[in-house]
């Protein structure tokens, strides 16, 4: 049997992370990252969004997060976040996170992150850098051809459950 790796640290807006898992083989892997950051829900949704385009994820595009829907956004709205930088339906804010989404999906090395924090707290930052991430795993299924939507046409609706697992319907 090898020796295990020693932990590897991380420091993410002040808290340190240790991640003593070593992934040799896995069918699917992902990890949430629980953070207050209910006024950012329309927020993180359009950025999610705005990955499923980019990667042309049909399953994401698919879908719809039902309390960003209850926050006021629209289908109207998510149809901006093509042409985001030119949106007047956009708030400034989101469209600071959309940069910030595509400088994730992108540019990672020339992240600044001022932007995002002129009209987001850190704890909504954290919560939209590792939902971008998390979201960003969909490149997998598309490159597979395994992103086929839940429906036939439109889109479905869901809810996060308290264990963070989607609830359909």
């Amino acid at each position: 049997m090898e020796d295990t790796p020693a932990p590897s640290r991380h420091t993410i807006a002040g808290t340190e992370l240790t991640m003593p898992v070593r992934v040799r083989r896995a069918r699917q892997w992902t990890a949430m990252f629980a953070v207050d950051a209910a006024a950012a829900q329309a927020m993180i949704d359009y950025s999610g969004l705005r990955v499923a385009r980019a990667h042309n994820c049909r399953l994401c595009k698919s879908l719809r997060e039902r309390s960003a829907l209850e926050a006021g956004a629209s289908e109207d709205l998510y149809d901006d976040i093509d042409d985001y930088s030119h949106s007047s339906a956009l708030s400034p804010a989101h469209r600071a996170a959309l940069r910030y989404t595509d400088a994730l999906l992108w540019t990672p090395a020339q992240i600044d992150g001022a932007e995002l924090l002129a009209h987001y707290d850190r704890d909504a930052a954290v919560e939209l850098t590792f939902d971008v991430l998390r979201n960003s795993c969909n490149k997998i299924a598309v490159s597979l051809g395994a992103d086929a939507a839940r429906v036939a046409e439109g889109t479905e609706g869901y809810r996060l459950g308290p264990d963070g697992l989607p609830i359909y319907g």
